[in-house]
């Protein structure tokens, strides 16, 4: 029996949701996390909540953060309370917020390919890289806030799409409660702040009328209280400066290499196994944790899936500049450019600004990264060539493949590998 593209595409999602499970099951929590050390981890930040139910009475580390991730974490806890379940078994449950946020993105993941157009037949291989790549695979075990916020990130872009396409009252409030929430989560959902208001401006050049004029009113109105709120409140007890990233570890610190050999393309950190080699460049670092989230695998299936990572991306960047001057009109590629652009642009600011080796990590462009394997169905729909679109297509299946091998063999090594 023939299976139709839909199906195709289902069961690559649920292969993926199931993924996510298997890993979050087999891998206890203190294996894989990420800025979690206490007394002021995500870990310490939720149990304070869960333990005073208020808002931090300090701003170090990582409680600096707003708290919307640490307090859905919280309520979690309480909710365990009223079952006889022992306190790890409460702790390892926290696993289960990012695993929803996780599988909830890719969903939207689909949402966007659908507003954007995308044949089905091309949204298969987009999906492949998007669905398995290995750092959101393995994040969606970690009980940082960087799961809800890229969930956020994807999850307004979508609402901008649906809101240029259908402008009313109703999508643009949804728009704007998704960015509120994203900034009660993480900071770098900002970028997704600019975005909007070029989108907004677009908008504007092609319809002027006053109903526009009121939506952007209503959306300021709504947005800027969510957004603002806890940065003052910091600032006020905590002299923190709003929407400020705390700096990382001086051991870190990676600005006595020269620029060269921090942004040249490829460098020799790159086949790298342990995180205390302290990578100064930024491609081979942001490559490595995006197939290698935690470094410590040193194996010939990374190497290649470097290999494919390096070669898709080339093909999609070259690719949607050439379509870009094609179809100067299309909206759907500007926005995909837009949004990969702006996001790079924001996580080179944060290099050059936070020199530090850690500042590198994929973990800050899963967004771009998945507009990346979406500007390949672009790509892809475009092509009449065979031979290239198959070259495209066994490509991606090899990511695919790649990648379910190196989250097995993450979910199933020993150790603990957390920073």
């Amino acid at each position: 029996m023939k299976l139709s593209k839909k199906t195709i595409i289902n069961c690559i999602i649920i292969l993926g949701i199931v993924l996510r499970l298997i890993f979050i099951i087999f891998t206890p929590i203190d294996k894989y996390q990420i800025d979690n050390n206490p007394p002021y981890g995500h870990l310490s930040y939720c149990m304070y909540l869960y333990e005073n139910w208020e808002l931090p009475n300090t701003s170090e580390n990582q409680f600096y953060h707003p708290p919307l991730n640490a307090f859905l974490s919280a309520v979690l806890l309480k909710s365990l309370d009223f079952t006889n379940f022992s306190v790890n078994l409460k702790i390892e449950a926290l696993q289960l917020l990012p695993f929803i946020y996780s599988s909830i993105t890719l969903i939207f993941i689909k949402k966007i390919l659908d507003k954007f157009g995308i044949s089905e037949t091309s949204q298969i291989f987009v999906l492949l890289i998007c669905v398995f790549n290995p750092i959101s695979v393995i994040y969606s075990g970690c009980i940082s806030n960087d799961a809800l916020v890229n969930l956020f990130s994807i999850v307004s872009i979508y609402f901008l799409i649906k809101w240029y396409q259908d402008s009313n009252v109703k999508n643009i409030l949804v728009l704007a409660i998704t960015l509120g929430l994203g900034s009660i989560t993480k900071h770098s959902i900002l970028v997704n702040y600019a975005i909007t208001g070029i989108v907004f401006l677009w908008k504007l050049k092609q319809q002027k009328n006053e109903k526009l004029f009121t939506q952007y009113i209503i959306f300021a109105i709504l947005l800027i209280p969510i957004t603002f709120a806890y940065p003052i409140r910091n600032f006020i007890l905590f002299g923190q400066k709003p929407f400020a990233v705390q700096p990382a570890s001086k051991t870190l610190y990676i600005g006595n290499f020269s620029l060269w050999e921090q942004y040249r393309p490829l460098d020799k950190t790159l086949l790298h196994s342990s995180f205390a080699l302290k990578d100064h460049n930024i491609f081979s670092n942001v490559l490595r944790t995006s197939v290698n989230p935690f470094w410590f695998l040193n194996h010939f299936i990374v190497v290649i899936e470097y290999f494919v990572s390096i070669v898709l991306l080339l093909t999609s960047c070259i690719g949607i500049i050439t379509l870009l001057q094609i179809q100067k009109e299309n909206l759907h590629i500007k926005l995909s450019v837009l949004v990969t652009s702006l996001w790079l642009f924001s996580f080179i600011m944060l290099n050059l600004t936070m020199p530090y080796s850690c500042s590198a990590n994929a973990r800050y462009v899963i967004t771009p990264i998945i507009f990346l394997g979406i500007q390949l169905g672009f790509l892809l729909d475009y092509l009449k060539k065979f031979k290239l679109k198959a070259i495209i297509q066994l490509l991606s299946i090899t990511y695919s493949v790649l990648a379910y091998v190196i989250v097995l063999i993450y979910t199933f090594s020993n150790g603990i590998y957390y920073y």
